[in-house]
């Protein structure tokens, strides 16, 4: 297998270019349902988001951009990563584990995400963070 190159654009910093023998499908994958740390080492108290675009045969990391629609939403960077491990299909002691937190903690995540998209059930939460463009899931798999 080839390398991947991997282009981390960090704010106020110059672009950090790393190889991963990995293919550009894969590392996009894992980047947006949560799994960053293999890229960008772990963080207890993560500083900001990130969101993974294949170009070719590079991959892109950068922060999400603010929703025009929803720019108020607020959503801290843990929150984000707990709804892109759980729109990619985790369980909640999947995404717990992944994240390196307690279920309990996973959970006053989804609570604080749902009162801020005014959402009932986590399956509401889902499918209005899809719709609005906060998460992309991964369709491919639900063929398979």
């Amino acid at each position: 297998m080839t390398e991947t190159d991997i282009y981390i654009f960090l704010p106020d910093a110059p672009p950090l270019i790393i190889s991963r023998p990995e293919s550009p499908e894969l590392i996009v994958r894992r980047v947006n349902q949560g799994e960053w740390e293999p890229y960008l080492g772990y963080q207890q108290q993560p500083t900001a988001a990130w969101h993974a675009a294949r170009v070719g045969r590079y991959v892109i990391l950068a922060e999400p951009e603010p929703n025009i629609q929803f720019p108020d939403l607020g959503i801290t960077p843990r929150e984000m990563q707990a709804l892109q491990c759980l729109a990619a299909g985790l369980s909640m002691g999947q995404a717990a584990q992944r994240m390196r937190i307690n279920v309990r903690t996973l959970r006053n995540y989804c609570d604080r995400l749902r009162a801020k998209l005014k959402c009932r059930t986590v399956a509401q939460m889902l499918g209005l963070a899809a719709a609005i463009g906060l998460v992309k899931p991964d369709l491919d798999g639900l063929f398979e």
